[in-house]
């Protein structure tokens, strides 16, 4: 399997480097993907749903690139963002969570993204575990997780839906 490089710098600046991808800081010129991401019915399928059209509006003017936790992937060749890899603790644990346009589906880069980031926090975070939490008929998104190795550990109600919560250990192997 193919070993991302990764340039350790402060959180911002963090650039994660793997065959076909840059898991970045989001900045300036990113800002209408994001948008063409956020605002996509297809990607916020599952995800309750897309953002308006006053979403657009507050990426005008927001800073990007600040929030913690948050990765842009983009293609390595043309660093022309994609989608985003997330981190967070909202529920209390390490979370993972991650995004990509649907032009980019199928062909395996949302593991390769997610695999990136979870090697990186692996030897960034003091965490044990890591959870991923998806909707239960989000088939894709079930399978990615089960592949990067994570279990399902429950079901719950939220955003009237019925959500899976994935566990696995942020270390693999170890």
């Amino acid at each position: 399997t193919h070993t991302p490089r990764v340039d350790r710098m402060p959180w911002t600046d963090t650039t994660i480097s793997t065959e076909r991808l840059v898991l970045r800081a989001f900045v300036e010129a990113d800002k209408p993907a994001l948008v063409e991401i956020r605002t996509n019915a297809d990607v916020y399928r599952y995800l309750g749903g897309p953002a308006g059209a006053e979403f657009a509006e507050e990426i005008r003017s927001a800073t990007l690139g600040e929030q913690w936790g948050v990765f842009c992937v983009a293609e390595v060749d043309t660093d022309l963002a994609i989608g985003s890899v997330h981190f967070d603790r909202g529920r209390g644990a390490l979370e993972v969570s991650y995004e990509l346009m649907p032009t980019h589906w199928g062909c395996g880069l949302a593991q390769e993204a997610v695999q990136a980031a979870l090697d990186w926090a692996a030897g960034e975070f003091d965490d044990d575990e890591v959870i991923g939490v998806t909707q239960t008929a989000n088939a894709r998104s079930v399978a990615l997780l089960g592949r990067l190795g994570f279990v399902k550990e429950r079901e719950f109600m939220e955003f009237d839906a019925l959500q899976g919560q994935f566990r696995r250990p942020l270390r693999l192997g170890g």
